[in-house]
């Protein structure tokens, strides 16, 4: 309650300093504060979250969540300053009663030290809560010493007895220029639209930054969106310093790879998420990750009766027609960022369109793999505009600031949108994928 009263305060707060200054960017201070200014009704003033003071080293901060190895698992991860004696999660469901007993799950902690002049450091922590109720909603809470607890928060395990999910989906978000988050903030707090957040790569520009304060920032700023939906991520070109130390620590994604490639069935979703890597830094993770990929998608592809549309998420995209662009068979759709903009492809095998119709709402059982690349959530660089022509397997361009919508209806029905924050949350592209024959494409 005391985010959202704040929150309404901004509104006033933006109207008053409106009226001084006339127009404004998107990055304010006022009266000491940081805030985002947005185009969202709901939400157009955004009071950034302030970290936790210096002098309370072992005060939680950076609070979010991501899946487990299933949808009804969910881990939460933290940081502290220095080390604490007890790092515990308390997690009890919303339709206990108030006397039922909290269950605890004592989190996994280790020591993160940034690769920067000053050596800082901090601890972050894990803790897994295991075999939750399906659509249930969870209050839960963190603490360093078991007996001090963070304010509640919550989050909802999706239904298994339901098909359908929805996600947003973005990438090459910045702690400056991060226009979209309000709006975003707005689904999620309000409208509870998503079952989670997807971020392809890029992050905060960049995240060791000022000997990883600008990690810490950019991290307690998605704090209020990540605490509540599970955040799913994919490395990008921006994470690459230090060998890639700030994204394998402070993320808990499935698996063993240091988040660097998973997979997770969320719903009829198997979401598979690949990286590339510097090879200054060693070539041998290259033939792990391709032996890990090649398994995954034929186990994927035998288990499609429980979860038929297979997703790929990656950073730098196979097709793009952005003026800036040296990057430019059997998954369904590809999501892609690393272009500050969105497009999306026909269906695409081996650089040629297939099966191409004069509907560009609805691809019917589409026979190669549809890619969007959702690169404009907003960051530092700002946009990155397009070649004048496009290319024959594009189908929709757009340098608006934005995010994706994702909602799988069921196992064949799948409901793609772009919303502008530009043009004060515009849908302005949408289309369908009717996909009824799930397998390979048969391009071998």
């Amino acid at each position: 309650m005391a985010l959202l009263t704040e929150l309404h305060r901004s509104r006033l707060a933006l109207l008053l300093l409106c009226c001084i200054s006339g127009a404004l960017g998107r990055d304010l201070t006022i009266g000491g504060r940081a805030y985002i200014q947005s185009t969202s009704r709901w939400l157009p003033l955004y009071p950034v979250p302030r970290l936790p003071s210096v002098k309370e080293p072992s005060e939680p901060r950076n609070i979010h969540l991501s899946f487990g190895d299933t949808e009804r698992d969910i881990v939460v991860t933290w940081s502290t300053v220095s080390k604490v004696s007890l790092p515990l999660a308390r997690f009890r469901a919303c339709s206990a009663p108030p006397h039922q007993p909290w269950q605890l799950a004592t989190a996994r902690s280790t020591k993160f030290v940034d690769g920067g002049p000053l050596k800082s450091a901090q601890w972050i922590h894990r803790a897994k809560l295991l075999n939750l109720s399906s659509g249930e909603r969870y209050n839960y809470s963190v603490s360093s010493d078991g007996s001090v607890w963070y304010p509640a928060m919550e989050f909802r395990v999706p239904n298994v007895s339901q098909a359908q999910r929805s996600f947003a989906v973005f990438g090459d978000f910045g702690l400056a220029n991060a226009q979209s988050l309000p709006r975003l903030l707005d689904d999620v707090t309000r409208q509870r639209m998503y079952d989670a957040i997807v971020h392809v790569g890029d992050f905060a520009y960049d995240m060791p930054d000022e000997n990883g304060a600008v990690g810490d920032r950019f991290m307690q700023m998605l704090q209020p969106i990540a605490s509540r939906v599970p955040y799913m991520t994919c490395v990008g070109n921006h994470e690459e310093k230090y060998n890639f130390s700030h994204y394998r620590n402070r993320f808990s994604m499935p698996g063993s790879s240091e988040n660097f490639f998973y997979s997770v069935n969320i719903g009829p979703v198997h979401l598979h998420q690949q990286s590339f890597f510097f090879t200054n830094y060693g070539t041998a993770q290259l033939g792990r990750q391709y032996r890990w990929l090649d398994a995954d998608l034929r186990e994927a592809n035998l288990n499609r009766t429980a979860a038929p549309w297979i997703v790929l998420i990656g950073h730098r995209p196979l097709y793009c027609s952005n003026n800036d662009s040296r990057d430019c068979d059997w998954v369904d759709l590809a999501f892609w960022g690393h272009e500050h903009s969105y497009e999306r492809t026909w269906p695409v095998h081996n650089g040629s369109v297939v099966g191409k119709t004069s509907d560009t709402k609805t691809y019917t059982n589409p026979r190669a793999t549809v890619h969007v690349i959702t690169g404009s959530a907003g960051n530092k660089e700002k946009h990155a505009y397009f070649v004048d022509k496009a290319p024959k397997f594009s189908v929709f361009r757009s340098t608006d600031y934005g995010y994706t919508r994702v909602t799988f209806f069921n196992a064949s029905h799948a409901l793609l949108e772009q919303v502008s924050d530009d043009k004060q949350g515009q849908v302005i592209d949408s289309f369908t994928v009717v996909q009824k024959r799930h397998g390979p494409f048969g391009w071998n």
